[in-house]
């Protein structure tokens, strides 16, 4: 939750997460609320570099891709702790490595999105953030951030 006066995170919504396999997505032209559309258990992906310009923070889109939900076996590969093998096609990633990760309701429009990312980015003069958004089911989406620390 955000306190509207500092703009500041509650703990409980931020997280550190240690990614060992890297999440993989097709390169797709889709935008922030195109999960919508989707079906259940599919995600989209956008990657951005971010920068500080003076006082200015600045977010570009690289890429943005999707990924259709897991198949039953892909599910048991996943179940059982296993590395799922490759898609073809889905050539963008998130990469493995250690995150900081604030997981929130999903948010429509860049310009919200940059509001929100800012004070996740913090004092970190430039880098990448990844917007992945999750459908969970008809009714509910989920929205994380991924900023590598």
């Amino acid at each position: 939750m955000v306190n509207k006066a500092t703009k500041a995170y509650n703990a409980d919504m931020l997280f550190t997460l240690n990614l060992a396999h890297a999440l993989e997505y097709r390169a797709d032209d889709v935008d922030l609320t195109s999960i919508d559309d989707m079906p259940i258990g599919a995600e989209t992906c956008f990657a951005y570099t971010f920068s500080y310009d003076d006082v200015i923070f600045r977010m570009e889109r690289g890429w943005s891709g999707s990924r259709e939900p897991f198949t039953a076996q892909e599910k048991a590969i996943v179940e059982a702790g296993e590395v799922l093998p490759h898609r073809p096609g889905h050539d963008l990633l998130i990469p493995t490595g250690r995150y900081r990760l604030l997981q929130t309701i999903p948010i429509t429009d860049e310009a919200s999105l940059r509001r929100t990312a800012m004070p996740f980015a913090g004092t970190e003069a430039s880098g990448r953030l990844y917007v992945r958004l999750l459908k969970e089911n008809a009714f509910e989406c989920v929205m994380q951030l991924f900023l590598a620390i």
